[in-house]
C-alpha cells in the first residue's frame, strides 16, 4: 500500500471515530427535540427532518469513504448496491406509510422508516469500510450468511441507531451481518 493509501486509510479511521464520538450528543438532541415537541405533529416532523438531514450527511460521507477505500473493481458493485438500497428504502417506507392510510401519522411513519433504514445502511457501510481497510480487502468479519449474534444484539445500541431506541420493526436483512 502506498503512503497516500495509508494516509487515506488514516483519515477514514479518524473520521469514523469522530462520527462515533458525536453520535451520543446527536441522539440526545434528537430525543430532546422530540420531548419538547410534546406530541405536536408539525414539531415532531421538524425534529425528524433535522435528524434525517444529519443521518443522510453521515451516510453520504461514509459512502464516499467506502467508495474510495474499495478497489476499483469493487466500486461498480458498490454503486449498484447503493442504487438498489435507495430503491428498496423508498419502496419499503412507502409501504410502511401506506398502513397509516393517509392519516396525520403517515409522515411520521415514513420518517421513522427512513431513520431506521438509514441507521442500518450506515452500519452496513461501516462494516464494508472495515473490510476495505483490512490489508488486501479480504477480511472476513463474519460469515455473510450467518447472523453475528453480538452485532444483532447490539444493533440498536450501536452508532447505527444513534437514538438508542429499540425498533419494533426490524430491518428485513438484519441477520446479514
Amino acid at each position: 500500500m502506498t503512503h497516500r493509501g495509508l494516509a487515506s486509510l488514516g483519515f477514514a479511521v479518524w473520521a469514523a471515530a469522530l462520527a462515533l464520538s458525536t453520535s451520543a450528543s446527536h441522539a440526545q438532541s434528537y430525543k430532546q427535540c422530540q420531548a419538547e415537541a410534546n406530541g405536536i405533529i408539525p414539531m415532531l416532523k421538524d425534529c425528524d427532518a433535522a435528524e434525517l438531514d444529519r443521518r443522510e450527511a453521515v451516510l453520504n460521507r461514509l459512502y464516499k469513504q467506502v467508495l474510495v477505500a474499495v478497489s476499483p473493481g469493487r466500486q461498480t458493485g458498490l454503486r449498484k448496491a447503493e442504487r438498489a438500497w435507495v430503491a428498496f428504502a423508498d419502496a419499503e417506507c412507502d409501504f410502511r406509510m401506506s398502513a397509516e392510510a393517509g392519516g396525520m401519522d403517515a409522515p411520521l411513519a415514513y420518517n421513522a422508516c427512513r431513520l431506521e433504514l438509514i441507521a442500518h445502511r450506515i452500519d452496513d457501510l461501516q462494516r464494508a469500510l472495515k473490510v476495505a481497510q483490512f490489508p488486501g480487502g479480504t477480511a472476513r468479519l463474519a460469515h455473510p450468511l450467518l447472523p453475528n449474534p453480538q452485532a444483532v444484539e447490539n444493533a440498536d445500541r450501536s452508532y447505527a441507531a444513534p437514538t438508542g431506541e429499540q425498533s419494533s420493526t426490524k430491518h428485513p436483512f438484519r441477520s446479514r451481518t
